[in-house]
């Protein structure tokens, strides 16, 4: 059965805000990383399981939600239940997602620590430890991690950061030409300018992460006067 509304967000909710508030109520649903996820240019898919997935595409009923985002959200849900309980259950989705999108964006918090500064504005202690950690690299120099030479990002808040560095990829340099979010990746000081600019752009459309870009395009700078590449390692 197919169920679906448009949904209003607050009007100044940018759309990296809006993804959040979708990922929260995501979580909510089925825990973090318990789920199915696959996006195309129109389109957000969310199913229980990747099997789930696959049999509401061979048009075989399954549970799966399917949102669009633009100045409206329009959510759609499909599930195997009757009318009337699918109905009830819609009900309750449709104010549990509001209820997300309507939650003020988080505030800012840094919070150094022995070998880095963490910085956070939409992860939560509950979504758990995945995420990025950015060090400067000088070849032939010893550079020492602290908390005043690198810095953490986790997940949730590195959405908006790879909208400047996927602007790098695909590279030519061997065994790096994509983004290995389980590993390591370096970036020059003649690539960054590329994604601040980006990132300056963003702080524009995102006003409401403009603090949080600001913050970490600063420690990226101050990185750069050390290193002459800084290198992201994520821990997925």
């Amino acid at each position: 059965m197919k169920y679906q509304i448009k949904l209003n967000p607050p009007h100044d909710l940018t759309t990296v805000e809006k993804q959040a508030a979708i990922e929260t109520f995501l979580k909510k649903r089925y825990g973090r990383g318990k789920y199915f996820s696959c996006q195309t240019d129109q389109q957000w898919f969310v199913a229980k399981n990747q099997a789930a997935f696959e049999l509401w595409q061979l048009n075989q009923l399954a549970e799966i939600f399917i949102f669009e985002l633009d100045e409206e959200i329009l959510f759609t849900f499909y599930d195997r239940f009757p009318d009337c309980r699918r109905n009830r259950q819609f009900e309750r989705l449709v104010l549990e997602l509001k209820e997300c999108l309507n939650q003020p964006a988080n505030p800012l918090r840094i919070t150094e620590e022995k070998r880095h500064t963490a910085i956070e504005q939409f992860h939560f202690a509950a979504d758990g430890p995945i995420g990025y950690f950015f060090e400067p690299y000088q070849e032939g120099t010893n550079i020492q991690a602290s908390a005043a030479t690198c810095l953490w990002i986790y997940e949730e808040d590195f959405v908006i950061l790879y909208r400047g560095l996927k602007l790098l990829y695909p590279r030519k340099e061997e065994g790096f030409e994509t983004f290995d979010p389980t590993g390591m990746n370096p970036v020059t000081k003649e690539e960054w300018p590329v994604v601040l600019a980006e990132w300056q752009h963003l702080k524009m459309t995102n006003p409401s992460s403009a603090a949080f870009l600001n913050e970490v395009d600063r420690r990226i700078k101050d990185m750069l006067l050390i290193g002459e590449e800084i290198w992201i390692s994520g821990n997925l």
